[in-house]
């Protein structure tokens, strides 16, 4: 009984350690690690993945997100907002330079977002993957991270339409 006992409280303490500190939001959906959103405009009201992030722990956390990689951009015309706001990205980096500390049950400020305005060649899908993290007062990487991909598809949906000049008749013969 001991023994069971034993087992089971250092996997509860195992467990708790690595358990995530933090819920990402997004237009009040939780954000999946993993998940794609995409978008086919470049128009602000349509095209901005705003998100907020939620303090589940009883301590301060300290979050910074990471562009992991970015297909067919440079990151020029992107726009990431995270406590502040940067035009234009590199992949690499995390933003903000410090970090975002969040209290225990709080949530970051309104206007956290992603915003791509580039318009690439048309028909390529830009691709940006971000990485959200925590780190601790030392500015080292603690906790779960979760990583998500803002896409930018020209060819999801149909923009424009146009109005055809067409005489449909009727080929049955009565």
């Amino acid at each position: 009984m001991k023994k069971t006992l034993l087992l089971l409280s250092m996997f509860l303490v195992a467990f708790t350690m690595n358990a995530q500190d933090y819920s990402v939001d997004g237009d009040d959906v939780p954000m999946i690690d993993g998940n794609s959103y995409s978008f086919n405009t470049i128009e602000e009201s349509a095209a901005s993945l705003d998100f907020f992030i939620t303090n589940i722990s009883s301590e301060d956390i300290r979050m910074k997100i990471e562009v992991v990689s970015m297909n067919n951009t440079d990151g020029a015309l992107m726009q990431l907002c995270f406590d502040l706001c940067y035009d234009g990205i590199t992949v690499g980096e995390s933003y903000p330079g410090d970090y975002v500390i969040i209290a225990p049950g709080d949530t970051s400020f309104p206007g956290n977002h992603f915003f791509n305005t580039d318009l690439g060649d048309g028909s390529d899908v830009l691709e940006y993957v971000f990485r959200f993290y925590q780190v601790d007062t030392n500015g080292d990487e603690t906790g779960t991270d979760l990583t998500i991909t803002y896409l930018y598809d020209p060819q999801l949906g149909v923009n424009d339409v146009n109005k055809l000049d067409l005489n449909i008749q009727s080929t049955i013969i009565s």
